[in-house]
């Protein structure tokens, strides 16, 4: 992912992932990582290659609808019914698209490598498994979890959210109350933050898997 990123953007790749490292260092040192077994650890692999390609594509789908050649695409696109009216509706489609995939790759993740008990279970959501991490790395885990926006993606996730007068509101669940309005561009500035945090928190765990890290759990 790191050659589609600016200066600033590769700085916070690389500073997270050292964070990163950290936090499955402390959770392999307390105990509380399990061994997966080889076939579970080569098809999580392959969902990481997958997830980078992906990133790729949203990458280069984020950078023509934000720099000048958004026009020239259009005029290709216009005999398909993709217009100025509608192009943005489907960045954000393709956003939400990638967020989701993001965070649920990101959840998989430590599905997989965590020991199970009676407050984590195979279907916990983002949340609650935000708070166990907290509990079972307090000096490592804030610094990754506390940068997820959990709001947003449970409004993505659950379908509560909407367009109005070019903005994106949502809500955090079926009771649409307390509703909350961001715009285009700063969606945009999150979601490229959550894919730069999940990126460097999934190449971390392939690096340290093909390093034999969890040979000896």
């Amino acid at each position: 992912m790191s050659e589609e990123m600016t200066e600033t953007e590769r700085a916070k790749f690389e500073e997270l992932k050292s964070k990163s490292h950290l936090l499955l260092d402390n959770l392999k040192t307390k105990g509380f990582l399990q061994k997966p077994n080889a076939e579970t650890l080569t098809r999580f692999l392959k969902i990481l290659e997958m997830n980078d390609e992906h990133s790729k594509i949203y990458n280069l789908l984020n950078d023509l609808y934000t720099n000048e050649q958004v026009e020239e695409f259009l005029k290709c696109s216009a005999q398909f019914g993709l217009n100025e009216k509608n192009l943005p509706e489907l960045h954000v489609f393709i956003l939400i698209a990638n967020f989701n995939r993001q965070t649920e790759a990101f959840k998989l993740a430590f599905l997989i490598m965590l020991k199970k008990d009676k407050s984590l279970k195979d279907k916990i959501t983002l949340g609650p498994l935000s708070d166990r991490l907290r509990e079972k790395s307090p000096d490592y885990a804030a610094a990754i979890v506390d940068e997820l926006e959990v709001e947003l993606r449970n409004a993505f996730a659950h379908q509560t959210y909407w367009f109005d007068n070019g903005k994106v509101v949502y809500c955090e669940d079926s009771s649409l109350s307390n509703p909350q309005e961001i715009e285009l561009g700063h969606l945009m500035m999150k979601a490229k933050a959550q894919n730069i945090l999940f990126q460097s928190f999934l190449h971390a765990i392939a690096e340290k898997a093909r390093a034999g890290f969890f040979a000896n759990l």
